[in-house]
């Protein structure tokens, strides 16, 4: 896959293939400690960790290819595709098989990278570095996999999922993640109301300076 965007043009001397190579190996590798802290001890479950996010990464990164421009892969394509399989992995990477978090992984790459697809085209929508297509999307997939999947063989010390039939699992992770966004939601109306307060309280002679 790297053999395919090695030789990509550069448009900034800045902008290195290489670079984005490193960064991206960092954020992996700090993302398997992010991933393995939990779990308190190696021993326990640090392999099935180790196994689970590898495997979220590749599926991530399969299911973001397949709306990528076939004729001009990019780097920037398979960064992103791992970054989703990382953001996907973290709720359910402890707890669930490695078959469910490959299937989990594999449909938020697809659904991610239509994601950004969709906020890069819209002229209401401001989201420059992919954030909330990536990071919110594929935490969200990440947690209703977990929701589904959980299972008790996979980790005693969990929880077991929908499909194990474990409903009081099931209302309380839809309650956790209706709660993230109501408070999501009501933070960024209120940060957008005080910039635009602000915004009136600048005389027009320090706007453009300041905005």
């Amino acid at each position: 896959m790297a053999a395919l965007v090695r030789n990509q043009p550069v448009d900034d001397a800045l902008d290195h293939p290489y670079l984005d190579y490193v960064a991206t190996l960092f954020i992996l590798t700090g993302w398997l400690g992010f991933n393995l802290a939990p779990a308190g001890s190696f021993r326990h479950l640090g392999p099935l960790i180790i196994v689970n996010t590898l495997t979220a990464v590749l599926g991530a990164t399969c299911g973001w290819l397949i709306l990528a421009n076939r004729n001009k892969l990019r780097i920037t394509d398979m960064s992103n595709g791992i970054i989703c399989g990382l953001v996907t992995s973290t709720a359910l990477v402890g707890y669930v098989s490695t078959s469910a978090i490959l299937l989990v992984a594999l449909v938020s790459g697809v659904v991610c990278h239509w994601s950004c697809n969709l906020l890069a085209g819209s002229s209401n929508l401001y989201d420059p570095v992919d954030s909330f297509a990536i990071n919110g999307v594929g935490g969200l997939i990440g947690t209703i996999g977990l929701t589904l999947f959980a299972s008790l063989n996979i980790n005693p010390q969990g929880a077991s999922g929908l499909i194990a039939g474990n409903l009081q699992f099931t209302v309380a992770e839809l309650t956790a993640i209706l709660t993230t966004i109501t408070i999501t939601v009501v933070g960024t109306l209120i940060s957008y109301g005080l910039i635009k307060s602000i915004s009136v309280l600048v005389p027009q002679s320090r706007k453009d300076e300041v905005f």
